[in-house]
């Protein structure tokens, strides 16, 4: 059980610093954040096309199934346009950090899409990363675009991850990915 608990923690160290070293690399990358965002989605698309090969995932769905996942492709695609679009037009701090609006976004979002009861501890949390958020960006005011580009980010980000979740309970999170990835490449492309 302690084994398995430190797995779990250094795989969630492991996804944020990632995700930090993304915004870093978006920043130092010169190109701009669709053609970032489109290449990218390619490599992913090709590198998770190769895994769900290897691993033999059944690939094919029915057209009905493939529309709604196809269409959170499209949110994800937008989801880091918006995201390196802010880190162009300002910096990697600012753009991380309004990305912690994510979960004040989540606490109102997934309770309309999968039609349940409101968590209010997570308003309560959300308001603490508003007021987080302000202190952060009274400072930062010269990068308003930025700021607004990040917090519709976070909420693509909360979209589609409450969107993935109804996904994944009825098809291979792999497969998923897959023509998410596909799907993003070819709206942005």
């Amino acid at each position: 059980m302690a084994l398995n608990i430190s797995k779990d923690y250094l795989r969630l160290h492991f996804i944020v610093l990632i995700w930090g070293f993304t915004g870093i690399l978006g920043k130092l990358i010169p190109l701009p954040a669709t053609e970032l965002v489109c290449y990218r989605m390619f490599w992913a698309a090709v590198g998770i096309l190769a895994w769900a090969l290897w691993k033999n995932k059944k690939l094919m769905l029915p057209l009905s199934a493939m529309l709604p996942i196809v269409g959170v492709g499209c949110i994800v695609a937008l989801h880091w346009v918006t995201f390196f679009a802010a880190i162009k037009v300002s910096n990697v701090s600012v753009a991380v950090g309004c990305m912690a609006s994510a979960t004040l976004f989540t606490a109102f979002i997934e309770p309309i899409i999968e039609r349940k009861s409101i968590f209010w501890i997570e308003f309560v949390l959300g308001f603490g990363i508003i007021i987080g958020l302000y202190i952060i960006t009274q400072f930062a005011l010269q990068y308003y675009l930025g700021i607004i580009l990040a917090l519709v980010s976070a909420f693509l980000a909360s979209l589609f991850g409450v969107l993935n979740k109804l996904l994944t309970r009825r098809h291979d999170p792999i497969v998923i990915s897959a023509y998410e990835m596909m799907a993003g490449f070819v709206a942005v492309f």
